[in-house]
């Protein structure tokens, strides 16, 4: 599944009745704010485990900065890459960094790359 409503990065491992069901790929906005704009006080890695902590299935997430999500598909996997812009101030292309996540089929699951 693919979402980008909250405006930051993260991934979701989706299970239905405790099983794996599938995985949900959450794309940042490049210039919109996300959930850091109302909680601008709290550290990155506060903020995450927090979240982790109410939603256990959450594998990953980047509420501190903004980019976008590539996504590739083959008939093997789904490979997930969420690219952290350097900066939103100017014109760039340069990255800051980028999180790789890949679910192979049949696993239902995240794998760190």
């Amino acid at each position: 599944m693919l979402a980008g409503d909250s405006h930051n990065g993260w991934a979701f491992d989706l299970d239905h009745d405790g099983r794996p069901a599938g995985v949900e790929i959450g794309g940042h906005s490049v210039t919109s704010p996300g959930f850091e704009a109302y909680t601008p006080d709290i550290s990155d890695d506060v903020r995450v485990a927090a979240l982790r902590a109410s939603s256990p299935q959450l594998q990953w997430a980047n509420t501190q900065d903004r980019g976008y999500v590539s996504v590739a598909i083959t008939p093997d996997k789904v490979a997930a890459h969420w690219h952290s812009m350097e900066t939103i101030r100017e014109k760039s292309l340069a990255l800051k960094g980028t999180h790789s996540m890949t679910v192979r089929r049949g696993k239902r699951v995240y794998e760190a790359v």
